[in-house]
């Protein structure tokens, strides 16, 4: 039998594409007076996608999935689930995990933190819809020897930034400083992710508003 990409056999109805989200909260030093902000627009949109009525229940392949990660020296996945189970996450819980990882706050893996989410988000496009929405301010200060010892701040883009693993990805970038808007704003531009890169600063942050994607 003759099959096409995704292993769907010729004369078969293609499945539904289902989305894949990841929620990206940087827990580093540099971020925290925005923290707050974040942790609340963050608890608005997890909220908001649990609203999202779902239709399909037939397996685990047909749910949409959900990760929150923690970006800071260590970047990890500390929430992962469908959207049936956000509808019963206590917020107190996850921000509890997040909270909790105070000794890792000292550097930022930025790089890492972004490949990470691509390997989360991967999958046929033919049949995955891929969401990354990221509250930082993407300063790139990634450990050396030990989880206090950072390399020296990358304002910008780092070396090797996964542009190509994301480039089938919806990405939004919320808080933003004005300059590092500007910065990867450019970058994006010229690695071809300039319509799929959506970056806010502090004060379009504000006002931003993030829809869920419908299911």
């Amino acid at each position: 039998a003759t099959v096409f990409a995704g292993g769907v056999r010729a004369g078969e109805p293609r499945p539904d594409p289902v989305n894949r989200i990841v929620v990206m909260l940087d827990g580093s030093g540099s971020f925290t007076s925005r923290q707050s902000d974040a942790i609340a627009l963050t608890a608005t949109l997890l909220e908001d996608l649990a609203a999202v009525k779902v239709q399909r229940w037939v397996n685990a392949e047909q749910q949409e999935h959900v990760f929150l990660v923690a970006l800071d020296s260590t970047p990890e996945v500390i929430w992962e689930g469908t959207i049936r189970d956000l509808k019963g996450l206590d917020r107190g819980e996850w921000v509890r995990r997040f909270k909790s990882r105070s000794d890792l706050s000292d550097c930022t893996d930025v790089k890492g933190g972004f490949e990470l989410a691509a390997r989360l988000l991967a999958g046929d496009p033919l049949y995955v819809r891929k969401y990354l929405i990221a509250f930082t301010d993407l300063v790139h200060e990634p450990p050396r020897w030990g989880v206090s010892d950072c390399a020296k701040r990358t304002y910008g883009p780092p070396a090797g930034f996964s542009w190509e693993a994301l480039r089938d990805c919806s990405v939004a970038v919320l808080w933003l400083p004005a300059d590092q808007k500007l910065v990867w704003q450019r970058a994006a531009q010229r690695h071809g992710g300039g319509r799929n890169f959506r970056l806010y600063t502090e004060s379009e942050s504000r006002v931003a508003r993030l829809l869920p994607p419908s299911a």
